[in-house]
């Protein structure tokens, strides 16, 4: 069920097939978790990564458990790898865990790989906290908001500036049009 706004209040409507909903939601973070693999997860929920994208970026509650699931997955790895590459490489390994069971075959090159791309770097990111993404965009919207009074200032010096060189008078702080004479309170 999906909350719309309607012409005179709330409704509860069902979502209707292909649409996002929470059964698909927990398919993409249990896949998201299992592969840290975004394109992965995409395709294991039915929707494109462009569409994950854009609610990502429209749910701040969504990016956050999207960033905590995508690092519990990459949390995963050196696990995984490790056993993918122990029953590749070591015939007489005792089998993998139960869950591990369908490993695909590593080789030392593959390994090498797949461990950097997926080493924790000085770049990275700490665990992500769900607050995080709101309080980028609070940041974010602070300073544009000191950028924007900083241009508004500016503009108004030049329009007051441009102002009393056409021949208008302050008084006060107020700007008076030539030819007018400041009135008494």
């Amino acid at each position: 069920m999906v909350r719309r706004s309607k012409l005179h209040g709330d409704q509860l409507i069902r979502a209707g097939a292909g649409r996002w909903n929470a059964k698909a939601e927990a398919l993409f973070f249990a896949a998201l978790e299992r592969t840290a693999c975004v394109e992965s997860a995409a395709a294991a929920c039915g929707f494109s990564t462009n569409a994950l994208y854009k609610r990502r970026e429209a749910y701040p509650e969504f990016a956050g458990a999207w960033d905590m699931a995508l690092d519990r997955g990459r949390a995963r790895i050196p696990d995984l790898l490790g056993a993918a590459t122990l029953a590749s490489l070591d015939p007489g390994a005792p089998p993998p865990p139960r869950g591990l069971r369908r490993l695909p075959k590593v080789n030392v090159d593959q390994a090498i790989r797949i461990s950097k791309m997926h080493a924790p770097s000085a770049g990275r990111r700490k665990p992500a906290d769900p607050r995080d993404h709101q309080r980028r965009e609070a940041e974010r919207h602070a300073a544009l908001t000191v950028k924007l009074r900083k241009l508004i200032a500016v503009v108004r010096a030049r329009r007051r500036k441009a102002k009393l060189a056409e021949g208008w008078s302050e008084v006060d702080g107020l700007l008076i049009p030539p030819g007018w004479l400041p009135g008494e309170p």
